[in-house]
């Protein structure tokens, strides 16, 4: 049952990662983005911040980073929290606590 719910919460991830509009074919790691998503949180453009947040977290999955995963989606979830989307940012916390328990 818990690894069915964390493979449907990635899959939702995944599919937000896949949404959005930016150019993952650019060449990068997730901490380029991570850093990217910071600067647009700390300017309160959160639209960029969660749109970079998302493609460092697709690119943590892709490298099999599950600490590093975590933090990203914790950031993810905050600037949901910060844009008064609560019920978005829950499962993210979900998958924060999954990911660090691994």
């Amino acid at each position: 049952m818990l690894k069915r719910s964390l493979h449907l919460i990635l899959f939702t991830l995944l599919s937000l990662v896949f949404s959005c509009q930016v150019a993952l074919a650019q060449e990068g790691s997730w901490q380029t983005y991570y850093e990217a998503a910071e600067k647009a949180y700390a300017a309160n453009n959160l639209f960029e911040a969660r749109r970079m947040f998302m493609v460092a977290l697709k690119q943590a999955d892709q490298d099999k980073q599950h600490i590093q995963l975590a933090a990203r989606v914790e950031g993810l979830a905050a600037s949901y929290i910060a844009q008064d989307k609560h019920a978005q940012a829950q499962p993210l916390f979900k998958l924060v606590r999954k990911l660090r328990s691994n």
